[in-house]
């Protein structure tokens, strides 16, 4: 990730647009596809090898109703996200005052090691 991001071209494509979608969507898609994957996906290529059509069709086929499946399961959780967290992160904010973050005193926090420095 680092080296997309300080690389000029992929920097300047991941900051438009498409960069929004792929932040929007890559939590969804990383929570749903191994499920996608394990269900639906598994059973449609059994269901089309037991029918008996080619390999490379049945692979195809497969492929589309992995990526439709993926597709379609992220739409809820998108829909979650977009809707719930602007109310969560006000009340987060209410209810874990940034003070009571940083420690007593307004000290800096420590590592997450528990090393001073």
């Amino acid at each position: 990730m680092v080296i997309l991001l300080n690389h000029r071209f992929t920097s300047r494509v991941l900051s438009r647009r498409p960069g929004a979608v792929l932040g929007v969507i890559s939590f969804p898609i990383y929570l749903v596809h191994t499920l996608v994957i394990l269900g639906v996906s598994s059973w449609i290529f059994t269901v089309l090898g037991r029918a008996g059509l080619e390999p490379v069709l049945t692979l195809m086929l497969t492929l589309v109703v992995t990526l439709g499946g993926t597709a379609l399961a992220c739409l809820p959780l998108v829909w979650i996200e977009r809707t719930w967290i602007p109310y969560l992160n006000p009340l987060m904010r209410r209810l874990i005052p940034s003070k009571a973050v940083a420690g007593p005193g307004n000290a800096k926090p420590m590592a997450a090691s528990g090393a001073i420095e």
